[in-house]
């Protein structure tokens, strides 16, 4: 599907538009919130963790510090990109008409890099991808669920995709797309269970 973003048109994944309606079905009247270090700190806490299902899926998830310097990237906007260690930024974001305009939601991202070992994938694949927080519609902008969407970067050898949904107690409900995502490509669905901080190379 194509989208007008600003003054140029630009083509979205499946996955993308989901992404897109779900924060237009959840737009309402205007919103104002704050974001600082501390929560910010709490945020990637929950989700640079290590998770793991017996004698399934293993994800390890870090933040991807390159990409959260650089961001904000590939034309859509969000309200504020979580960082870890204390160093993210202390702002109030005001949406006086309730949504972002030019084809994309407002919300709150953080970005991540890591590791997902289970069958059918090369041991401890590479993945990348976002976690999106409650997406700034309600009253706090880091309310859980948070959801998450991951792919294996080295995706011409072993493409996946991981999309999944953490809750506020640690717990992942996950599912694995073993090829690229389509028709009568496999998936399977995880529930992983929080086993701690996460070791990224």
């Amino acid at each position: 599907m194509w989208i007008r973003t600003r003054s140029t048109w630009r083509r979205v994944s499946g996955a993308g538009l989901a992404v897109i309606v779900a924060g237009f079905a959840a737009c309402h009247g205007p919103t104002s919130h704050s974001y600082g270090p501390v929560p910010d700190a709490v945020a990637m806490t929950a989700i640079a963790s290590a998770w793991s299902e017996a004698g399934g899926l293993s994800l390890a998830l870090c933040e991807d510090v390159a990409r959260s310097e650089a961001s904000p990237a590939g034309g859509c906007q969000f309200d504020h990109v979580v960082r870890g260690g204390g160093i993210g930024a202390e702002q109030t974001v005001s949406h006086p008409f309730g949504c972002g305009m030019g084809g994309c939601q407002f919300g709150t991202v953080a970005y991540v890099r890591g590791t997902a070992e289970v069958a059918g994938l090369p041991g401890g694949a590479t993945v990348s991808g976002m976690v999106f927080l409650q997406g700034g519609h309600a009253d706090d902008p880091y309310a859980h669920p948070y959801t998450m969407r991951l792919d294996c970067d080295d995706a011409a050898a072993a493409p996946c995709t991981i999309t999944g949904t953490l809750a506020a107690d640690g717990h992942l409900d996950a599912t694995l797309t073993l090829g690229t995502p389509g028709p009568g490509v496999p998936e399977t669905r995880h529930a992983l269970d929080r086993t701690g901080a996460a070791i990224c190379p």
